[in-house]
This record gives C-alpha cells, structure tokens and sequence, in this order.
C-alpha cells in the first residue's frame, strides 16, 4: 500500500508484536468454532499510559456485531 504510494521500501519498518504480524495466515484452519473476532489491544495498561480499556472493549464489541 505504501509503496504504492511512493513511500520508498527501505523507509518502511514493520514492528509489533510478532505473534500478530502474521495473523492472516492463520485464518484458513481446522478449528471449529467460527464467529470471533481477535482484539489486539495495545500495552497501555502495562507501560502506565492513559487509556479507554472499558471504551475500546465496548468500541470492539459494536465493530464485531456489525455497528460500526
């Protein structure tokens, strides 16, 4: 998308957390249960900052019922 745009590929740096960064590729699987909806929440919580946790949850929830 951004390179796309004109934004140069050596000016790109992709962080996060590793586990998530891939996640798509876990999509097509055996498992049974269908319907759910990942939230992968910041660590405000953990680093002290300022945050909305019962706000973002509620946000989540409306996005994943289709209230957006």
């Amino acid at each position: 998308m951004f390179v796309n745009n004109g934004i140069k590929e050596n000016k790109i740096v992709v962080t996060g957390i590793p586990n998530f960064d891939d996640l798509n590729k876990y999509a097509g699987n055996n498992f049974p249960h269908r319907g759910f909806v990942l939230v992968a929440t910041s660590d405000a919580r953990e680093t002290f900052k300022i945050e909305d946790r019962k706000g973002f949850i509620k946000s989540a929830i409306k996005i994943a019922a289709g209230d957006n």
